[in-house]
C-alpha cells in the first residue's frame, strides 16, 4: 500500500499544472520589463492568461484589464485583476497537488464554503464597478486613515509594474518608506508593513536593478501580487471576524525576522468548546526592532505575550475564551483572552483513547542493599544490580567502624589511611580488608 501511494505522489504532475505555470512564468517576464512598454512576447502573454481564465468568475475582469494595460491605460483595478488573474493559476495548481495527496493518504477534507459578498467589501474592492478608479478613490477614503494608507500602498505598486524590475533605481524605493512608517503604526495593517518593507529592503539592496544579470523575478512578482491584493477593502484586515473558544493545541512555529520587525506564526489546532469538527489555526505576535538584535535574543521582545509564549517552552495547550478567528483561519492573538492549560499538548499512543501518563523517573538503586559481613569471611557481600549515587557516601560495614567511601572525593583519592583505630580490619597493613582497594 506504501508503494502505491509514493507511485501516486510522486508520478507524473496534475494536468494543466505545467501550462499553469508557464502562463504564470510569462506574466512575471512582462513583469520584469514593465507594463508602460509591452512588447510583442509580453503582450501575447497576457492575452493568454486572459484567455486561460475566461471560463473563470474573474475571467471578464482580467480580460478588461489586459486590454487596458495593452492600450497603455494602467490603472489600480486592472492590476489588481492582473494579480488576482495570477494568484488564481497558482491557487489551481495548489488545489490539484492536494487533491492528489489526499487521494494517496486517503484523506477527505470538507468542503470550501464561499464567503458572502458584503455591499462595503464589493464596493470597496478593485475593479467593482464601471466607475473604476473614482469608486475605489471614495471607498478609500471613506475609511480614513487606513484607507488613504492602502491607496498610497497601491500607488507604489502601480509605479512599479509601470516600470517593472529593470527600471527600479533608489528613488523610487525611497518613495515607500514614509507610507511604510505609517503602515507600522497601525495594527490591522502591520502585515501588509511587513511584507512591503521586506520588498523595498531586496529592492534598495540590488539597485539599480538594470545591472544585474539574473533576476528573483517569481519571487519578487510573488510579493508583488500578495501585496496588491492586500492592499485593497476586505475582512483579511480585521472585518468578518467570529469569536471562538476552546483549546488550543500547538503544533509548532515560525520565526519570521525582519530587520525592523519579528514575528513569530504559531500553527495550532483548534477544538471548540461546543463540539464543533478540530480546524488548523495560526496566530502570529511581532514586535519591532533593529537590525543588531539577533539571534535568541529576539524573544526577549515578546514577553509581552506570556501565555502564548510560555505554553509554546513547556509544550502546553491553551484555553481561549472569545478569540477573534478571521475567515482565513487566522487567530487575531489577544493575550487576556488566553489561560495556560493543566496538561502538556501530547498525543495519546496508537490505538489509545486515554492520555498517556507521564513517565516515571527510576529509582536510584536496583540491587541489593549491601549486607554486613560474615565471622567467617574477611570481605563483605558484594551487592548486585545496577549502581547509582543513591547517597553522598556508602558504608561498607558499620559493625566494624570502616570509613565511609565518599563519593565527592575523586577516585583515585579513594583510599584508606594510614592510622590506627580506622578499622580493626587493618592490622597495621594499612588496608581495610572489608573494603575494596579500586571501585570496579
Amino acid at each position: 500500500m506504501l508503494d502505491v501511494q509514493l507511485s501516486g505522489l510522486l508520478g507524473d504532475a496534475p494536468a494543466g499544472a505545467g501550462e499553469a505555470l508557464d502562463l504564470v512564468a510569462g506574466f512575471d517576464d512582462a513583469l520584469t520589463l514593465g507594463l508602460a512598454r509591452l512588447g510583442e512576447e509580453p503582450a501575447a502573454a497576457l492575452a493568454a492568461l486572459a484567455g486561460a481564465l475566461a471560463g473563470t468568475p474573474i475571467g471578464e475582469r482580467v480580460g478588461e484589464a489586459v486590454e487596458k494595460v495593452a492600450a497603455g491605460s494602467v490603472a489600480d483595478e486592472h492590476l489588481a485583476a492582473l494579480a488576482g488573474g495570477r494568484a488564481a493559476l497558482f491557487g489551481a495548481v495548489h488545489d490539484a497537488l492536494l487533491a492528489r495527496l489526499d487521494a494517496a493518504l486517503g484523506r477527505t477534507r470538507a468542503a470550501w464554503a464561499p464567503a458572502e459578498a458584503k455591499p462595503e467589501a464589493a464596493a470597496s474592492s478593485a475593479g467593482s464597478s464601471s466607475a473604476g478608479s473614482s469608486s475605489a478613490a471614495s471607498s478609500a477614503g471613506s475609511s480614513s486613515p487606513a484607507g488613504n494608507l492602502l491607496a498610497g500602498c497601491r500607488v507604489w505598486l502601480r509605479e512599479l509594474a509601470i516600470v517593472g524590475w529593470r527600471g527600479v533605481d533608489h528613488d523610487l524605493v525611497s518613495a515607500a518608506d514614509q507610507t511604510i512608517e505609517a503602515l507600522l503604526a497601525v495594527p490591522e495593517l502591520r502585515g501588509l508593513a511587513v511584507l512591503l518593507d521586506g520588498l523595498a529592503t531586496e529592492l534598495r539592496a540590488s539597485s539599480p536593478v538594470a545591472t544585474m544579470d539574473r533576476l528573483p523575478a517569481r519571487r519578487w512578482a510573488d510579493l508583488w501580487t500578495r501585496a496588491m491584493l492586500l492592499s485593497q477593502q476586505g475582512p483579511w484586515h480585521g472585518g468578518g471576524a467570529e469569536q471562538v473558544s476552546g483549546r488550543l493545541l500547538i503544533l509548532g512555529a515560525d520565526v519570521h525576522e525582519h530587520a525592523t520587525v519579528v514575528r513569530v506564526q504559531i500553527h495550532a489546532v483548534l477544538e471548540p468548546a461546543g463540539g464543533a469538527p478540530a480546524r488548523l489555526v495560526r496566530t502570529s505576535i511581532a514586535a519591532a526592532k533593529v537590525d543588531t538584535i539577533v539571534g535568541p535574543t529576539v524573544w526577549k521582545l515578546l514577553r509581552d505575550q506570556p501565555v502564548l509564549l510560555s505554553a509554546l517552552a513547556q509544550h502546553r495547550s491553551v484555553e481561549i475564551t472569545d478569540m477573534p478567528l478571521l475567515p482565513g483561519g487566522d487567530l487575531v492573538w489577544e493575550n487576556h483572552r488566553a489561560r495556560a492549560g493543566r496538561t502538556p499538548t501530547r498525543s495519546p499512543r496508537p490505538g489509545s483513547s486515554s492520555p498517556p501518563r507521564r513517565r516515571r523517573r527510576s529509582r536510584r538503586w536496583t540491587g541489593t542493599p549491601y549486607a554486613s559481613p560474615s565471622p567467617s569471611s574477611s570481605r563483605a557481600t558484594r551487592p548486585t544490580g545496577r549502581r547509582s549515587t543513591w547517597a553522598a557516601a556508602s558504608w561498607r560495614s558499620t559493625s566494624t567502624g570502616c570509613r565511609p567511601q565518599d563519593r565527592s572525593r575523586p577516585r583515585w583519592s579513594r583510599r584508606p589511611r594510614r592510622a590506627s583505630g580506622w578499622c580493626a580490619g587493618t592490622a597495621g597493613s594499612g588496608r581495610c580488608s572489608r573494603w575494596p582497594y579500586r571501585r570496579r
